[in-house]
């Protein structure tokens, strides 16, 4: 009874963006007082991301540069008996204006593998002007899978920035 309880009110915790304890990814290592980017996670052009604070919640921002790749990555194991998992969190977007007429400017992505080969990906993007989003993207897990990437920032983007805040990747039941 009481586990039928708490299963709804953490799910609207997360939701409401605050980072679940159960948190698969290391979004803590993300420290506003600390000046230099965890080494948990992976940058393509480092120099454009800071860490900033917004209501005591650490928010990562990259800043877009004619064209430049900026995203941050973080890799893991799929851990055993996982069957669905949940990314979610916030994102905001000021000014971003695309380099290109395909090109998406700011995106959240969870992507599964299987060995090399990528076995699903799902991806959420916005361009322009917007306040703060939350986002929430589900995937199934099949036995196969052995790893995950979360992936967030900007692609291709001619300028602007991306601000990313409260991101959780959460088992599912």
């Amino acid at each position: 009874m009481l586990r039928s309880l708490l299963i709804p009110l953490l799910c609207m915790a997360t939701a409401a963006g605050a980072v679940a304890a159960d948190n698969l990814l290391p979004w803590a290592d993300f420290k506003p007082a600390e000046k230099t980017l965890p080494e948990s996670w992976k940058f393509a052009s480092a120099k454009l991301f800071e860490i900033r604070e917004d209501a005591g919640a650490a928010v990562v921002r990259a800043t877009a540069q004619e064209g430049a790749l900026v995203i941050a990555s973080y890799e893991m194991p799929v851990p055993a008996g996982i069957r669905r998992l949940s990314l979610t969190g916030r994102i905001r977007t000021e000014g971003l204006m695309a380099g290109t007429a395909s090109s998406q400017v700011a995106r959240v992505a969870l992507q599964l593998f299987t060995g090399t080969r990528r076995t699903d990906d799902q991806v959420h993007t916005v361009g322009g002007n917007s306040d703060w989003k939350p986002f929430r993207l589900n995937v199934a897990v099949t036995p196969t899978v052995d790893r995950l990437q979360v992936h967030f920032g900007s692609l291709k983007a001619k300028s602007g920035t991306v601000d990313v805040a409260d991101l959780a990747l959460t088992a599912m039941p």
